[in-house]
């Protein structure tokens, strides 16, 4: 009998420590920044671990009326971003899109922080990194620009963005 009561004993405190000690998976957060008016929509979608400064991934998405963006038609905006689209596919952890409308174009940008080659993103002069030794993005340093008042950008929660504008 003694054995079964340590033989219980000890399986629940087995059980109790892979519960305690498993892995947790990290919450993750978001915060927004909106630059719109008509014709143009930037915004850009920075997920955090919450609790922390580290990005784990960033969404830029810009929408341009074909007038804005200083083209007559969905041909010409095409002839000038599939060139730069294909510039996006040789860097790992990096994808980006681009839907043509009728009277507008939608590009998408996301950087998975977590998949990303950081010595090809910081030769790369798309991306501006400051600290050459730094293992993470700091939602911080990355939020600064967006947050100074004379930006135009405004902060989003909760993915309550403004709609598009043409």
């Amino acid at each position: 009998m003694k054995k079964k009561k340590w033989l219980v004993v000890l399986l629940a405190t087995i059980m109790f420590l892979l519960t305690a000690c498993g892995s947790k998976e990290k919450e993750i957060a978001s915060i927004g920044y909106q630059n719109s008016i008509p014709g143009r929509d930037i915004r850009y979608i920075f997920y955090y671990e919450k609790g922390t400064d580290k990005i784990v991934k960033q969404e830029s998405i810009t929408t341009f009326s074909y007038q804005a963006f200083g083209v007559a038609s969905k041909e010409e905006a095409k002839e000038l971003l599939d060139p730069l689209s294909k510039d996006y596919e040789n860097l790992k952890g990096v994808t980006e899109t681009v839907e043509y409308e009728k009277d507008y174009f939608r590009e998408k940008i996301t950087v998975d922080y977590l998949k990303i080659n950081l010595k090809q993103l910081k030769d790369d002069e798309r991306f501006e990194i400051e600290e050459e030794n730094a293992d993470y993005f700091s939602l911080a340093k990355s939020t600064k620009g967006f947050r100074n008042e004379n930006s135009g950008f405004v902060e989003v929660r909760d993915g309550h963005f403004k709609d598009f504008q043409p």
